[in-house]
């Protein structure tokens, strides 16, 4: 995984960003497609692409839960199970990277058919997209109850 560098692109802070980590710079609408753009269908009024991106929950390094990010557009809903395996075996590696015992991480696939980064989180402050709450937070629960003992 490339190292995390910082991304402020005036597109981000549009979409409500501010300054995100980002492994790669996304595309602008017009650019030549390479080998590092993400894979899209369309481009949001933002000039966001809309990705083919999923958020992911880990506590203390291990996948809580996760879905995908697009509340609104559902270009890219289904994984396949392989490439399930490979978004959750990229967010065990960059959870490993990190120092944050809880973190929601936004994972994206490139034009390439690789898996990529977008963003670490901070969890309170993350939405949950395609993800159902419950589930979620009672495999939160139970994984602190794990570790207090209760």
């Amino acid at each position: 995984m490339a190292p995390l560098r910082r991304y402020d692109d005036p597109r981000a802070a549009r979409a409500g960003g501010r300054g995100a980590a980002q492994p790669v710079s996304l595309p602008r609408p017009g650019d030549r497609a390479d080998a590092r753009s993400l894979r899209h269908h369309r481009v949001a009024a933002t000039d966001v692409p809309i990705a083919r991106e999923y958020r992911v929950f880990l506590y203390r390094g291990e996948p809580l839960a996760h879905g995908y990010y697009w509340p609104y557009f559902h270009d890219f809903v289904a994984l396949s199970p392989a490439e399930e395996a490979e978004v959750l075996a990229l967010a065990r590696r960059a959870a490993a990277r990190l120092d944050a015992p809880l973190l929601s991480l936004d994972i994206a696939q490139l034009e390439s058919g690789a898996w990529i980064v977008i963003e670490p989180g901070d969890p309170q402050f993350s939405g949950l997209s395609f993800i159902a709450p419950r589930p979620l937070w009672r495999r939160l629960a139970e994984r602190l109850s794990l570790e207090t003992g209760s």
